[in-house]
């Protein structure tokens, strides 16, 4: 059995907070000192900002079963997952061989 998820990639996540935690400074810091419509405008690009980085960007893939190769049973797990945007990658498995059925 195999499948694929997606899900919000943890590097990518750290990022996201780090650079919105300047955003939301720069919002804080310019409030009052420009005008309304600046202010508006560089709030509503950090809300689209927000909502965009909730996109799941990381790739899942997992493998659980029992397989026959060359006559011999094993069992296996596997685990991987990788980010395309800024390239994390992290993979897993376990396999016990030649299993008595």
């Amino acid at each position: 059995m195999s499948a694929d998820n997606w899900a919000v990639c943890p590097k990518c996540k750290q990022e996201r907070i780090e650079r919105d935690k300047k955003l939301r400074k720069q919002l804080a810091s310019a409030y009052g000192k420009v005008s309304a419509s600046e202010y508006l405008e560089l709030e509503k690009e950090f809300r689209e900002r927000v909502v965009e980085d909730n996109e799941r960007d990381l790739r899942e893939d997992y493998d659980i079963g029992i397989f026959s190769v060359d006559n011999k049973d094993y069992f296996e797990v596997g685990y991987s997952a990788s980010c395309e945007i800024c390239g994390f990658y992290f993979e897993y498995g376990h396999k016990v061989e030649e299993i008595k059925l």
